[in-house]
């Protein structure tokens, strides 16, 4: 399956999963496939291990992968955050993850979209869950200084809401 998710080959994602092959089994880096999805920026192979992961037949184990971290920390909510283009992804992801979610060094998906300056995804965050008490960390990936460009465009009102 890592291979499969690796390569971007979503007919093979499809194929296995129906085959029945696990989603949660884990590479040397302890990604599982979902995490690996987020990191290559593929939105059809990560719909397709997300929708089957969320189905009614898969076990609670089996569903918590989406809230399985990697060996460095991460979640798949803050791999997303730092690709370009990803908002789809992070859409997607915090219904299923808590989006002020910290990896192993404290940071919230909006200070990992900050740090690798990704403006548009900082500024969805922001504008999205703002309501949900994501200021705190906003207001400490600005104090701290060190999230490069991002932190100058980060709150602007959504019009479009």
């Amino acid at each position: 399956m890592h291979m499969a998710v690796r390569w971007d080959r979503l007919a093979f994602v499809n194929n296995l999963i129906k085959a029945g092959v696990s989603l949660t089994e884990e590479d040397d880096h302890q990604q599982q496939p979902l995490h690996l999805a987020c990191s290559r920026g593929n939105l059809a192979v990560l719909q397709a291990l997300f929708n089957s992961l969320m189905q009614p037949n898969r076990l609670a184990s089996e569903k918590a992968a989406i809230q399985a971290r990697d060996r460095k920390g991460y979640f798949c909510l803050h791999l997303a955050a730092r690709r370009k283009g990803s908002l789809k992804f992070i859409r997607m992801l915090a219904k299923e993850i808590c989006i002020n979610a910290e990896n192993r060094k404290g940071q919230t998906c909006l200070m990992v979209a900050a740090k690798a300056g990704k403006v548009k995804n900082v500024k969805y965050i922001l504008n999205s869950y703002a309501n949900h008490g994501l200021l705190l960390p906003c207001s400490l990936a600005w104090a701290g200084g060190k999230y490069g460009a991002a932190t100058s465009k980060l709150i602007t009102p959504s019009r479009d809401r």
